[in-house]
């Protein structure tokens, strides 16, 4: 199911796992280069909330992720150790820790989540 996502989407359903007070002193920006598509986001965690946006050209990241378009949602279920990043498809430029950190912020999902309740 998550392959089908956008990458907009795909954000969103990252940020809505953050658990806001448990890193709310964390501040992070990731840089997120789609290398076949050409698209750049960039993700920053600050004040226990995860934001994504277009990348402005030149601006600050503690760490650059360049992958492809499908490697995407696979580095959401990742551990952020540089050989599960490499086998996901991931070169990582700068901080790999920063990928980690903001991987360590998001809660595990529930899978018994009732969408709609009777």
């Amino acid at each position: 199911m998550l392959a089908q996502l956008t990458p907009d989407q795909l954000f969103d359903a990252l940020a809505v796992r953050v658990d806001g007070p448990r890193c709310w002193h964390e501040h992070l920006v990731l840089e997120l280069d789609l290398t076949d598509t050409g698209a750049r986001y960039r993700l920053e965690l600050r004040n226990g909330v995860l934001t994504h946006t277009v990348a402005a050209p030149g601006a600050r990241a503690d760490a650059v992720l360049h992958l492809p378009a499908a490697a995407l949602p696979r580095i959401a279920g990742t551990v952020a150790d540089p050989a599960a990043l490499t086998a996901a498809g991931v070169v990582v430029d700068g901080d790999v820790g920063a990928v980690g950190r903001l991987l360590a912020a998001l809660e595990a999902p529930d899978p018994g989540f009732a969408i709609v309740t009777p």
